[in-house]
């Protein structure tokens, strides 16, 4: 009586609960009584439905599985100027902490994000069908969600968002058929029935079949379901800030249903699991863990007889899984949700600490290991197994045989990389750990061992590394110019040895002075050489590729860079340019740079007082969301204009930009263009930009790559000449890419071009566009 007493004081006085109820336990415990599992699939990292993974999650303790398809590389990045392969890491690692935030299973189908597309026949252009379904059936019949969720709708915008939606269709049927990729089915992975589908709705959505509040209060946390979401929302730093939560007493998130199995009898406006039965072992084993008290009051208990009673428990269902001379997935899953409540009540703590902050190709470091319990029990130490990439070498220590009460275990392995280790961006899964160990124990009244498991996710560096001041060598023609061009590459020791070798660039496209140089780098150090290039003209027009290498006496690749060179005719304008940047490094700024025209990073604070220095300003991607000052400058920026000057902005966000921040209206939309190859129609010839001091044609829209253009202005005033028009396919013509006003004695424009992927390519007709974009009017 007095234990239940307690459970009901803390139910109405949380802030007594908070501090007795340990969070990680009462998780634990709830999932123990919760026996379904809900798997939420998604297209990109930022797609996934967070209010319903915090939910689900943390109201019933339901099992989460996020799946996501792609890692993002195709998309916006808003914080810094990652794009391509680099931007699919950081997206990766961004959502592998949103979904640690959620307690959430995080499983990446690993397919291609090609960039913005507009049906789902177009997607699989780019995706093997057969392959992603194939991996697809495999996550469901690995984890055996009851439910599926997703965010895309049959009539999704987005053809990404559209084919994913058709294939978790598919692959949910496909994994109830055993005749579907047999080759699956064995070691723990049999058939698997899903019941229901659903999808999310828009917020406000009337027609729909179920609902939660995410505005209600998780009673351990003491926070809101949509916090905890918004929480997770915040780990998406590349996609930009999030809208805060709005202030209601109520934010309803609904869902409808679209799949079901034959049979069931569900109802609307019911929870997602009702008329759901529990699996008959969880009949006996629930009463041995709770007797017929909740999560919160068990979690209350004197940590002994809780731990004896999940020992009991899981011996239980260990001999019930031996008994059933089957799979019983039920089972399999209730087995290790009880191991991990024992685990909680214990307090076992196993982690994995490196020596070094970086690892680089052929270094020695260590890894601590350690292991630590409450003061519950003494526990034996069978073994201790871990598991590492293969071109590494390990050195184990003698494991002690006990681990006494209370009492922190620390056990440092040796590792030694091989020099021609894997490299971050070698790893086959951006969410594979490089190091993963489990810990056997053996435990006083549990009949099978306890295993505990850590995991340590390293980068690892090349040994030797070559850095050059730009991925790109633009080589101009005009003859009123230099044409040799300075190729400055520092090579860059992170071994513990000396290396020796000879670098030399590899192009048909250049000459190059001198022919290659011969190094001898000490440990830690570096050692800067410059090779003076010139073009050879009768490759005009063409963009190649250039290797840069460092090769030892006996012939073996140490180290390798390669760059893009592009050799064009160009006429660059003499003007002093100002540019606003989200990050150091911008395609922008090193484009500017090849160019040499004279460009200055500027700083918001300082718009306004110093821009009379300059003949154009530009105002690069997503700016405005970067920087919430830059609003306020406007008037500066107008003043400026007024005087004589250009002031050029590249595409922003709609809802960072549609409130007047162009002299004349704009209002932008989020019509684009995604076929890379689209003809593009010149609607003024005549038009400056076009024409000074470079000619335009349709050569210089050849290859582009990923798309021509996202956030097309869908409306605007007359006092902009729209220059350009473009569409996919037989879609609508979209003329608001390229926008042009004078304004006073200067000129004002806004291009929602993807010019950034064009320069960070080295494409000519893009630096030959942004040259008559930055000239003088």
């Amino acid at each position: 009586m007095v234990r239940k007493l307690a459970a009901i004081l803390i139910i109405f006085i949380p802030s007594l609960g908070k501090a007795t109820v340990d969070v990680e336990l009462y998780q634990a415990l709830l999932t123990v009584r919760y026996p379904f599992t809900v798997m939420f699939i998604a297209t990109h990292p930022g797609d996934e439905d967070s209010d319903g993974l915090a939910y689900f999650r943390m109201k019933y303790g339901a099992k989460t599985v996020l799946v996501v398809l792609t890692r993002g590389e195709g998309g916006e990045n808003v914080s810094g100027s990652e794009l391509d392969s680099e931007l699919g890491i950081l997206k990766m690692k961004e959502l592998n902490r949103a979904a640690a935030r959620l307690d959430t299973v995080l499983f990446s189908v690993g397919v291609p994000d090609f960039g913005p597309c507009k049906s789902a026949e177009e997607a699989f252009l780019h995706w093997d069908k057969t392959e992603v379904l194939r991996r697809l059936v495999y996550v469901i019949r690995l984890y055996c969600p009851e439910v599926v969720i997703t965010t895309h709708r049959r009539d999704d915008k987005d053809g990404q968002h559209r084919a994913t939606r058709m294939l978790i269709e598919q692959a949910i049927d496909m994994a109830s058929d055993k005749m579907s990729f047999r080759e699956q089915i064995g070691s723990g992975v049999g058939v698997w029935q899903v019941r229901r589908m659903f999808e999310r709705l828009p917020v406000g959505a009337m027609e729909f079949d179920v609902e939660f509040d995410s505005y209600a209060t998780e009673p351990v946390r003491g926070k809101k379901y949509a916090e905890l979401a918004f929480q997770s929302q915040l780990e998406h730093r590349s996609q930009g800030s999030r809208p805060e939560l709005p202030k209601t007493f109520e934010r309803m998130i609904r869902y409808s249903l679209v799949k079901k199995v034959a049979g069931d009898r569900f109802r609307r406006w019911y929870r997602i699991d009702q008329r759901f039965d529990r699996p008959a072992v969880y009949d006996t084993v629930l009463p041995m863990v709770f007797a017929d008290e909740d999560a919160m009051a068990v979690g209350l208990l004197p940590r002994a007889e809780l731990s004896a009673r999940l020992k009991r428990a899981i011996n239980y269902v260990r001999d019930y899984r031996r008994r059933q001379g089957r799979e019983d997935s039920y089972a399999r899953i209730l087995e290790a949700k009880l191991v991990d409540a024992l685990k909680a009540a214990l307090g076992f703590r196993f982690s994995a600490a490196c020596s070094s902050s970086s690892l680089v190709q052929g270094q020695a470091f260590s890894v601590d290991f350690k292991l630590r319990q409450d003061d519950i029990a003494d526990v034996g130490l069978l073994d201790l197994r871990v598991l590492y990439p293969e071109d590494w070498q390990i050195s184990e220590p003698k494991l002690p045989k006990q681990i006494n009460r209370g009492e922190e275990v620390v056990l440092r392995y040796s590792f030694k990389i091989l020099p021609h280790a894997r490299t971050v961006f070698a790893k086959r899964d951006l969410l594979e750990p490089q190091i993963s160990a489990e810990a056997v124990l053996t435990l006083d009244g549990l009949d099978e061992p306890l295993r505990l498991t850590a995991t340590l996710d390293v980068d690892v560096e090349p040994a030797v590394r070559l850095k050059v001041a730009t991925k790109k060598l633009l080589f101009n023609l005009d003859d009123r110019l230099r044409v040799v061009v300075p190729i400055k590459v520092e090579v860059v020791n992170l071994s513990s040895s000396v290396v020796q070798g000879r670098l030399k660039v590899a192009s048909e496209l250049i000459d190059l002075f001198p022919s290659g140089v011969s190094l001898q780098i000490q440990p830690g150090k570096s050692n800067a050489v410059i090779f003076s290039a010139t073009a050879k003209s009768i490759y005009e027009g063409v963009s190649a590729p250039v290797s840069i290498m460092l090769v030892s006496a006996a012939g073996q690749l140490l180290a390798e860079e390669v760059l893009t060179c592009t050799i064009a005719r160009l006429t660059v304008p003499n003007v002093r340019v100002g540019y606003l940047a989200i990050s150091e490094g911008s395609s922008l700024q090193a484009a500017l740079e090849l160019l040499g025209i004279k460009a200055v990073a500027l700083n918001p604070d300082e718009l306004g007082w110093s821009l009379a220095y300059f003949d154009t300003v530009i105002l690069d991607s997503h700016v405005y969301l970067a920087y919430p000052k830059l609003k306020e400058m406007t008037s500066r920026l107008q003043d400026f204009m007024r005087a004589g000057g250009t002031l050029l902005v590249f595409r922003q966000r709609p809802e960072d930009w549609n409130e007047g921040y162009a002299p004349y209206r704009i209002r932008l939309g989020w019509a684009y263009v995604g076929d890379e190859a689209s003809p593009v129609e010149f609607l003024i010839p005549e038009h400056p930009v076009l024409n000074a001091p470079n000619k335009i044609s349709e050569v210089d829209f050849a290859g582009w790559v990923q798309e021509r253009g996202l956030f097309f202005a869908d409306s605007w005033s007359e006092a902009y000449s729209a220059i350009l028009s473009m569409k996919d396919g037989e879609g609508e013509a979209l003329k608001g890419g390229l926008l042009v006003a004078s304004y006073g004695r200067g000129r004002y424009i806004y291009t929602s071009l993807s010019l950034h992927r064009q320069l960070r390519i080295g494409n000519a007709g893009a630096y030959r566009l942004l040259c008559n974009l930055v000239a003088r009017p």
